[in-house]
């Protein structure tokens, strides 16, 4: 026979039963007569001739789609097995790098404030870069893919060394062969068309962009330091991206918390009407504490959005975000398999210092090494023991939440290799989202 695989999320509504494979993201929906009649079957071997046909199919069907697996399978040891394989044989080499560390904004939930904020990167550091990427992929032969990320800072203050950075991965790729992609992270703000047009002609697939609110709302949280207002030169720079022959995604992020919350519907609706582009996609921030007691940490406190909160506004959210044409994740989860848990991830600072988690850019304890350090062993943040916690559990969503952020964990309990376990707020949240999506 067959046992029901642990990664499975239930979802019971209107004598309906879905079912979620969270490790291969299957979904099935059974009325609930039908599914008691499969578990009748499953544990008798046996059930009525009415129905025994319509269950042997409805079982065929659950085994291969992962649902029912082999009752000597061990899901643990074939999880990690996997997930080590994939790790190991990684073809993605992600490299972030920091043109500045300087912001032309002043937002007052900023994750990096405290950090140095007047380096900027320079020519002969670009060269150490590819003198280091090239030592890195020469030793890890497996790298078949460049995924080059312009962060910041805002990387479009220091925008003269961008056309050496791509010179530099250019020149990589076409001597080992690889292909290579771009991302930038920005307020949006400089964007202009001639960045632009660079951007476009280095392979951009992704530009995020930060729009907290429609006009005032926008301006009183994404504060320019000139003074001046941003809110519809950023929506033209969208504007001119999209003009473009890329077929890259515009990702417009809304971070909300208790001061722009009640705005977030009118922004997503008003962001639908402006940009008819399926190119466009709007996902949603959700704002936590970074490191020691700064102003950003104050702010969080006074309007951070709870947990307890986050069940009721999300599911709403979402909802908003799919009658609006966008299409977010059908399953919610907070950080899973993040950049920094990439095997060949790697993000370099503007002085040459390389750190794995975006979050920790600036902060000396997150520091793994520099570029002038040729072999330079960057931290493991897969973390693989704190998954023995998590299959103790019997946690259905290991496969989405890959045993949470280490960063988070750090922030919160001072120590990378504790897990800050979401495992009831996961619950609440997907209970709501998945019925709506696909339970009438």
């Amino acid at each position: 026979m067959v046992k029901w695989s642990m990664f499975i999320f239930k979802v019971k509504k209107n004598n309906q039963v879905l079912l979620y494979n969270t490790y291969n993201h299957a979904i099935v929906l059974f009325e609930e007569e039908e599914y008691i009649r499969i578990n009748k079957f499953l544990s008798q071997g046996k059930y009525g001739d009415k129905y025994l046909q319509e269950t042997l199919d409805n079982v065929e069907q659950l085994v291969e789609q992962e649902f029912l697996v082999d009752p000597d399978l061990n899901e643990k040891e074939k999880f990690m097995t996997d997930l080590k394989q994939q790790y190991k044989d990684d073809p993605r080499m992600c490299i972030q790098i920091l043109p500045t560390t300087a912001c032309n904004f002043k937002c007052p939930y900023c994750y990096q404030e405290g950090i140095c904020r007047d380096k900027a990167l320079d020519e002969n550091t670009v060269d150490l870069i590819h003198e280091f990427i090239d030592n890195y992929i020469e030793r890890n032969d497996t790298i078949k893919k460049i995924h080059l990320v312009l962060h910041g800072g805002e990387p479009t203050l220091n925008w003269k060394v961008v056309s050496k950075i791509f010179e530099v991965v250019k020149t990589i790729c076409e001597k080992y062969g690889l292909e290579y992609d771009t991302q930038i992270i920005t307020n949006g703000y400089l964007l202009d068309k001639e960045k632009i047009d660079l951007l476009a002609e280095n392979n951009l697939r992704n530009a995020q962009i930060t729009i907290d609110g429609i006009y005032d709302v926008h301006e009183a949280r994404r504060i320019s330091k000139s003074g001046i207002k941003t809110f519809e030169t950023i929506l033209s720079n969208i504007h001119e991206i999209l003009k473009t022959n890329t077929t890259g995604k515009i990702n417009i992020r809304i971070n909300y918390d208790k001061d722009n919350v009640d705005t977030v519907e009118e922004t997503i609706k008003f962001l639908a009407k402006e940009f008819h582009d399926e190119r466009v996609k709007v996902t949603l921030g959700y704002i936590t504490k970074t490191l020691n007691e700064l102003d950003s940490n104050e702010y969080i406190n006074k309007y951070g959005i709870t947990l307890k909160e986050l069940i009721n506004y999300y599911p709403k959210f979402h909802k908003v975000l799919r009658e609006n044409g966008f299409e977010p994740e059908e399953m919610f989860a907070f950080d899973g398999l993040c950049v920094s848990k990439l095997r060949h991830n790697m993000i370099i600072d503007p002085t040459g210092k390389i750190y794995k988690c975006p979050s920790g850019v600036g902060t000396e304890e997150f520091v793994e090494g520099d570029i002038r350090e040729m072999k330079t062993k960057i931290r493991d943040y897969t973390s693989w023991k704190l998954y023995d916690y998590c299959f103790k559990e019997k946690c259905p969503f290991i496969p989405v939440c890959h045993t949470s952020c280490r960063f988070i964990s750090k922030a919160k309990f001072g120590d990378m290799n504790i897990i800050d376990c979401k495992r009831s707020i996961l619950t609440k949240i997907n209970d709501i989202i998945l019925a709506d999506q696909f339970i009438e």
